[in-house]
């Protein structure tokens, strides 16, 4: 019975091992992109069961845990010097397009990426279906 809790532990911990040496690899835009797809966007087998279900959600949030743990520095430092960038950037798009605020328009660049968020969710999915 111990080995049979073990086993997604140690999926999991072999799918954070494959995540880590994939991010560390010098990869061309192709190779990212065929990683993506195979891992993220592949179709899920039907009738899978629960226990399967189960084990590969674990995996998904696993990799996902990991992946914010290791870039966390990365992704403040990154943060910190594109914000005055980002402030022009945000300051441009409300005077181009006459918003009373920045508020404002940053909440039409919301409703944009959302929108093409929910577009491309659609559209992946009508293709699958």
């Amino acid at each position: 019975m111990q080995l049979l809790v073990a086993e997604p532990v140690f999926h999991c911990l072999q799918s954070y091992h494959l995540a880590y040496f994939y991010m560390n690899m010098p990869l061309t835009s192709k190779e990212r992109l065929h990683l993506l797809c195979r891992f993220y966007v592949a179709p899920t087998p039907r009738r899978m069961g629960y226990a399967a279900a189960a084990e590969r959600f674990i995996k998904v949030m696993a990799m996902v845990w990991a992946g914010s743990q290791v870039t966390k520095l990365i992704r403040a430092g990154g943060a910190l010097t594109l914000a005055p960038i980002v402030d022009r950037g945000l300051s441009w798009f409300t005077t181009k397009f006459k918003f009373e605020s920045q508020g404002k328009a940053f909440m039409a660049i919301i409703v944009l990426c959302f929108g093409l968020a929910m577009m491309l969710f659609f559209v992946v999915t009508l293709l699958w279906a």
